[in-house]
């Protein structure tokens, strides 16, 4: 389940960027969807540990060489390298995605907007 909701929102996030870059050419759509996802897992886990700073009243001194910082990053860039580029799954996803009906796909439209901002 937890697949088809990541490469949903990784198909959504790059037929963005492929409409978006189309007047443009089509280069390195991959590699930009891909770095959306980076940057949208890095601020999830940045949330989870500010959330919880304020809930718990902690104040939280961070450096990028504490492995607070530098485990959860090498884990996000090692998951998204073998699930997106190493793997190439997401081609078989995208193309099981475009086959959705128009309805179900501007639902998951919004909900990938609203999820992301």
């Amino acid at each position: 389940m937890f697949n088809k909701i990541y490469y949903y929102f990784f198909y959504k996030i790059y037929k963005a960027i492929q409409y978006a870059s189309a007047p443009f050419g089509d280069h390195l759509i991959n590699f930009k969807a891909g770095l959306v996802m980076i940057a949208l897992e890095i601020w999830l886990v940045s949330s989870i540990g500010i959330y919880y700073s304020i809930i718990t009243k902690t104040k939280i001194e961070l450096s990028i060489f504490m492995p607070i910082i530098y485990i959860p990053l090498i884990i996000i860039l090692s998951f998204n390298y073998y699930s997106l580029d190493y793997l190439d799954t997401w081609k078989r996803y995208n193309q099981e995605f475009d086959k959705l009906s128009k309805k179900k796909n501007m639902i998951g439209s919004w909900v990938v907007f609203g999820v992301t901002f």
